[in-house]
Order: C-alpha cells, then sequence, then structure tokens
C-alpha cells in the first residue's frame, strides 16, 4: 500500500500565523491567514487556556472534545481545508496519506505546545487513527542526520530506571515492554539500567549504543528554568538532575545520538500536581533530543497513571515488532491507552493524548523491525522444534549478546568468522547457541546445527559429509528440518568428484561439470592416507563451503556435541579439522575472491572437553571469539523465573504449555517448589525441567 505524505505548516507572521498544506500532486503551496487570537466564528475558545486545562483536567471532561474541536477546525481552514478533503476523497484504492503536522515554535506564543493530539472532527480523533496517520514533524528530511546510530542488527533498546520511587511503579513498565517485544524478541536487544548515575550511564550508552533510548522516571526544572530528568548522584545517595542542556553536551561527548528516545518523566519531582510551567520546562526535554536530530521523539505533556503509561510503552513496542512504522506503532498504541482508561467515554480524558511524538525522518526508516528472512524461510523457523525448544530461555541476555556481536560487534570493528561457546555442564551452551542461530536465520543467514558425536566416534571425514550431507534422521514428515538440511548439492558436486579419487589417493581427472552426489566410500584406507592428501581434500571442501554460501548472506554452521557417552572425534582425525577447517575459519579466510560470500562456524564445547579432550583447539583462543556460560547467580533465581513464566504466558508459540498455568498463584507455587533445586550460581537447564513438568501437565 502506497502512502501519500501531506504536509499541513502553521508558522507565524507580522501580523498572524499563516496556515500551510504542501500540495503533494504539484508541489505547490496553498495559504491561509488564521486569526492572531486564533478564535473562528464557529470556534471562539480562547487556545491560551488549553495548555492549562490539558495539564491540570485529569477527570473525564467534555471540554477536551471542544479543544479538538477548534484545533481541527484550525487546520482546515479555507482552501487548505477544501483541497485536504478533496485530495483524501480521490484517493486511490491502494493509497494511505500521512498528514506531517509542522507547527513552527515561536516565542512565549509557542503554538506547538498546544495539545494538537487531541484534534476531533466531531466523528473521529485523527490521532487515534493508524491508517491514515498524523504525526508531528521537526526539521522533517528523507534521511537521518549524519552522527545518528545506524541501523545494525540487532535493534538495541536501552530502558533506564531513572531513580527509585515508590509513586512510580517502573517494574510493570519495564515488563509490558518485554512482553511486547516478545514476538521479535531475537531482533531486539533489550538492556535494563537500573537507577545508574552519570558515569554509569556514559560507560553503558558507548558500549552498548542504543538505537531506543527509553526512560523511566521523574522530570522537572531547575530555578532558572532549565528542564532535567533524575539520576542518581555520583557516588550514591540523593538524585542529581541531568538538565537539557547537559543531555546534548553530553551525548555528543559519548559520541552516540539514538534514533529514538522514549522519555516517560511526566511527573515532578516532590510535587503533588505538576503545573503549566513544569510541563513547559518539561517539554524542554524533548527539544534537547531535536537538538540533536533525534529521528523520533516521544515525551507525555501531561502526567499519566504508570498503569498506563506500562500498556502504552507495551504496545508501541508490539506493533514496532510487527513491522508498524512508528507513527502508526503509536496511534495503534493511543487506542490501548484509552481502552485501558477508567472512564465512561474513555475519549474525553486526556489520557490518551498525553503522548506527543515527533519525528524528523519518514516514520518507516526510524526502526526497522521486520525480519529480512522471506516468509518461507520465517515459516521454515517456526517449525524449526529445536528453535521452539530454545524459546523459553529467560534472563542470560549477556550470554546471547556475547554470541551476536562476535559476528555484529559494537562498536563496528572487524567480526570474528569463528566462535566457542563454552561452560560447565548443564550451562545452556547447546539452548544460548540455538537461540541465537534462530536469530541469524531470521537475518535470513543459512544456518546448520551438526550432533558431531551420536553411536559412534567419527573421523575427520565422518564430520566434512555431516556438514555436507545434513541429517535424514531428523526428517518430518518427509521435509527436513531447517538446520538438518543438506547444503546445496550443486556447490559439492567437484568436490564429491574429486574425493572418490583421493580417497584412494589418485589423483582426480579433471571434472567435466556433470552432477555428482555423494555416496559412501571404502574408508579402508582413511587412516593410511598422506598428508598431503588430506590437505588437498579440505582444500576443495572448503571451496564447495564457499561456493554453498549465498552472496552477502553468511552461512553459518554449529558443531555441537564434541563429546557423547564415549564417543569422541578418533585420536589423530581433529588435528585435521583443526589445521585444515577451524584455523581457517579463525583465520576469516573461508570467503570469496570479493568477499560476498561467507562461511563461518560456531563450535560448543564443555570446559572439559577444552581441557582434557580436545585440547589442542586451544591454539586458535586468540583467533576465536569466546561465549563463556558461568551460571545464574542465585539473586536472580525468582526474577528470572518469573521473566520464564511470563514467556511462557505471553510468547505465541508456547500457548499449548500456558494453559496448564492457571493464575499467579499457581506461578509462585512452581517458583517456589523449583527453588529447592537452586545452587549458587544456578544452571538453565532447570528451566529446561520446569518446562518438562509443563508438558506433561499439557499432555
Amino acid at each position: 500500500m502506497s502512502v501519500t505524505e501531506i504536509t499541513l505548516r502553521i508558522r507565524r507572521a507580522a501580523a498572524s500565523p499563516v496556515l500551510e498544506l504542501v500540495d503533494p500532486e504539484n508541489g505547490g503551496v496553498l495559504q491561509e491567514n488564521l486569526p492572531a487570537d486564533l478564535k473562528l466564528p464557529t470556534h471562539q475558545g480562547d487556545y491560551k487556556t488549553y495548555r492549562d486545562t490539558f495539564v491540570k483536567v485529569r477527570d473525564e471532561n467534555s471540554e477536551f472534545s471542544e479543544i479538538g474541536r477548534h484545533l481541527f477546525a484550525l487546520l482546515h481552514v479555507g482552501e487548505v481545508g477544501r483541497r485536504l478533503e478533496e485530495l483524501k476523497l480521490h484517493r486511490k484504492a491502494d493509497e494511505r496519506f500521512r498528514v506531517l503536522l509542522d507547527i513552527e515554535p515561536a516565542g512565549q506564543d509557542n503554538l506547538a505546545l498546544l495539545p494538537w493530539e487531541l484534534i476531533f472532527n466531531g466523528a473521529l480523533r485523527p490521532f487515534q487513527l493508524f491508517d491514515d496517520s498524523i504525526v508531528r514533524i521537526v526539521k522533517y528530511g528523507p534521511a537521518a542526520a549524519p552522527g545518528i546510530e545506524l541501523i545494525n542488527w540487532p535493534i538495541r533498546l536501552l530502558i533506564v530506571k531513572g531513580v527509585p520511587d515508590p509513586a512510580i511503579d517502573i517494574d510493570p513498565e519495564v515488563e509490558k515492554i518485554e512482553d511486547g517485544l516478545r514476538a521479535v524478541d531475537r531482533l531486539v536487544d533489550v538492556e535494563v539500567l537500573e537507577y545508574p548515575d552519570i558515569n554509569k550511564l556514559e560507560t553503558k550508552c558507548k558500549e552498548f549504543r542504543p538505537h531506543i533510548f527509553h526512560y523511566i522516571g521523574h522530570g522537572g526544572a531547575t530555578n532558572t528554568g532549565d528542564a532535567f530528568i533524575l539520576l542518581r548522584r555520583p557516588g550514591g545517595g540523593a538524585n542529581a538532575p541531568w538538565t537539557a542542556s547537559q543531555i546534548q553536551t553530553s551525548l555528543k561527548a559519548w559520541d552516540w545520538i539514538p534514533r529514538f528516545a522514549f522519555i516517560n518523566a511526566c511527573r515532578t519531582a516532590g510535587r503533588q500536581n505538576a503545573t503549566i510551567d513544569d510541563q513547559i520546562n518539561a517539554w524542554g526535554i524533548a527539544d534537547a533530543f531535536h537538538g540533536l536530530e533525534v529521528p523520533a521523539v516521544l515525551t507525555m505533556q501531561a502526567d499519566i497513571k504508570g498503569s498506563l503509561a506500562g500498556e502504552f510503552a507495551g504496545a508501541i513496542y508490539e506493533r514496532l515488532g510487527e513491522g508498524k512504522p512508528i507513527d502508526r506503532a503509536v496511534a495503534l498504541a493511543r487506542v490501548r491507552l484509552r481502552d485501558n482508561t477508567n472512564a465512561v467515554n474513555k475519549d474525553l480524558k486526556r489520557d490518551w493524548a498525553t503522548p506527543t511524538l515527533t519525528v524528523s525522518i519518514p516514520p518507516r526508516q526510524i526502526l526497522p523491525m521486520k525480519p529480512k528472512a522471506s516468509e518461507e524461510l520465517q515459516d521454515d523457523i517456526k517449525k524449526c522444534e529445536r528453535f521452539d525448544e530454545v524459546s523459553i530461555l529467560a534472563n542470560c541476555r549477556e550470554d546471547r549478546r556475547k554470541f551476536i556481536h562476535g559476528f555484529y560487534p559494537i562498536p563496528k570493528c572487524d567480526p570474528k568468522d569463528l566462535i566457542i561457546v563454552r561452560g560447565p555442564k548443564g550451562s545452556g551452551k547447546t539452548w544460548i547457541t540455538l537461540w541465537c542461530l534462530a536469530a541469524c536465520a531470521l537475518q535470513n543467514h543459512d544456518v546448520r546445527y551438526v550432533e558431531v558425536v551420536s553411536h559412534k566416534s567419527p573421523k575427520w571425514l565422518d564430520v566434512l559429509t555431516q556438514i555436507q550431507n545434513g541429517d535424514s534422521s531428523k526428517a518430518i514428515a518427509g521435509k527436513y528440518q531447517l538446520i538438518y538440511k543438506p547444503l546445496s548439492p550443486e556447490a559439492f558436486y567437484e568436490f564429491n568428484h574429486q574425493l572418490r579419487y583421493r580417497i584412494k589417493n589418485e589423483t582426480p581427472p579433471e571434472w567435466n561439470t556433470k552432477p555428482v552426489l555423494y555416496q559412501d566410500l571404502d574408508l579402508s584406507e582413511l587412516d593410511n592416507l598422506p598428508e598431503n592428501t588430506v590437505k588437498d581434500i579440505f582444500t576443495s571442501f572448503r571451496n564447495a563451503l564457499i561456493n554453498a554460501a549465498q552472496p552477502n548472506n553468511d552461512l553459518i554452521i554449529v558443531l555441537d556435541q564434541f563429546t557423547y557417552k564415549q564417543g569422541r572425534i578418533s585420536a589423530g582425525h581433529r588435528e585435521y579439522l583443526r589445521k585444515f577447517l577451524f584455523e581457517y575459519a579463525a583465520a576469516g579466510r573461508l570467503k570469496s575472491a570479493d568477499e560476498t560470500c561467507k562461511v563461518k562456524f560456531v563450535l560448543v564445547l564443555s570446559d572439559d572437553e577444552l581441557k582434557n579432550t580436545y585440547p589442542e583447539l586451544n591454539k586458535l583462543k586468540p583467533y576465536w571469539h569466546e561465549v563463556l556460560l558461568e551460571g545464574i547467580p542465585a539473586q536472580d533465581y525468582e526474577k528470572v523465573m518469573r521473566e520464564f513464566f511470563r514467556i511462557v504466558r505471553t510468547a505465541p508459540q508456547m500457548q499449548r504449555l500456558a494453559k496448564t498455568i492457571v493464575d499467579d498463584n499457581e506461578v509462585d507455587t512452581w517458583i517456589r517448589k523449583f527453588s529447592l533445586k537452586c545452587t549458587d550460581p544456578w544452571l538453565p537447564s532447570l528451566l529446561g525441567r520446569v518446562r518438562g513438568f509443563l508438558e506433561s501437565f499439557a499432555d
């Protein structure tokens, strides 16, 4: 569906404000002069009272509709209004409209501070509409300014808990955000920073470089009128203001500017009721982010109940996760906020109109969260049982982040092509790896998973053929699961041709491009092959792997289960794998000449395997990216378990298990029951045991 953007602008002129419409068809500008006092024959309301009314009247009140009718009429004066309705009336069947509302601030009579979100035509409230959306703009252009954090996967969201205050119940809002993103949790990396001082905030922003900065806390203004939000004072104890002017200089000094700033700091510290002056000063925080050219800024223009703020925030991220542009996401979230308001006529409370979103670039460019994978591949990902198995993974954010940053490092530097995931037994190595592998698949990477040792101790050639052929025993209804599928047969035709001869230590004739599929071979002399012949086989195999990779879409191969019962990779054979395969990955040499086709490896090993069974792999340590799993502190047991049960109750793929949990009391019972198994640190395998019990009840 196409989107046509229409700009409505109100600017101050010498005598009176001017309303302008930028005509999208001919590029011309229509103008209408507005009365100096903004009063119209049909709407005599005094706009100078509107801000005060909006801030102070908390209850259901018909005056909000009257304000909305007046502001709507101001945007539809004369020829501008007629042309706007004409454009909408004669639209194409598949055409949507986005109205860009540009209210230029000027002096003390700043019309941008009016609650334009209330606009009302008598039947519809445009800021609640998501098919034909309306959004405020400032310095609007086709692309983000230089210096704005570039979009690279995953989208990074930093939630900052400002200061501890019993008046603000922050945790439910954080949970609503996390639950809203559940369907795309592999595409969004959420970090929660609790009550930082400015130094901790600086360190986190420099290291994490979030695309989204979401603040929950208190705001206000200094005696000199500089707006602020509150952080902890360095060294602990009291709170400290972070002023609008300091925000601008801080972010520039940190060399980081987000794409979206969500500031939920509507309350004024130390006061029961906000005043209009407090709110005007608080809007200065938004101006600080606008001054940094942040593409999207959302603030609150009045106080709002914490539970409603949580519903609103959760709904925004849920809609962003569905791929909606930010203006439509906010419109849909307004409806959620309105529907959760306690009133007879919910539209007559200001709550839904309290959030103010302003953008400076096209909304769809701000936070694209759609997977890069095709719909067909996404369907395969959903059907992969191993991915479903690990979808309950709670906590472990830092471990997942370590894995992803091996391939997508921040700040940008050279990524690694060999990742080692290690830790003690039960530490969740396979779970973390499969969770991240699904994330890579959603980025359209070609992913494979190989269980190296099963009923026998494999030789080096067994490992190569497993990588090539996948595992047909994992077929479901005649279709291979995504991660066990064979690699492209065409890529291995030449390798299979050469292998038939080299396995007998013969020089292969030139391949004639005919298809050659792998077939069982006589491996009786495999252990006696000269090293040069083995090296040639590996060279041919590496070339085949590179040919199997798609251009600009890395092939990622996981090798897991290096030990099973008494099974090991045969003695002597693992050295060939290290020298002629893993070492090439570690050196970043598994790539085509033009560097568009790349192959990356992930090795999953226990600490014991690295120390005692395969110690020669440690020679690669200077070159690999390590993901070390050390368990979860006992003090985090309840928090992680509650997150686990929220996942079970909210994740789409967990609905079958969710039916086994009746209410929060039952969750409490489960948590108490399994607390007896909690050590310090405790291992994520405990979550698997809980799932097993839930599965038994579901069946």
